[in-house]
């Protein structure tokens, strides 16, 4: 599931473009909205870039 929402972001594809292995693209946006709604993803991104080696900053 978070494969598939990435591999959208980072194509910068429609949704409707997601390849089939990655599942539903209604599943797919469905999710992707409540986790960025409900703040999932803010919180996650916290933790990534408190966790990141000073040569990547």
């Amino acid at each position: 599931m978070l494969n598939g929402i990435v591999w959208t972001i980072r194509a910068g594809a429609a949704w409707h473009d997601v390849p089939e292995r990655y599942g539903s693209w209604q599943t797919l946006y469905t999710r992707f909205r409540r986790w960025a709604l409900d703040g999932t993803f803010a919180a996650k991104g916290t933790g990534v870039g408190a966790s990141r080696p000073s040569c990547l900053s």
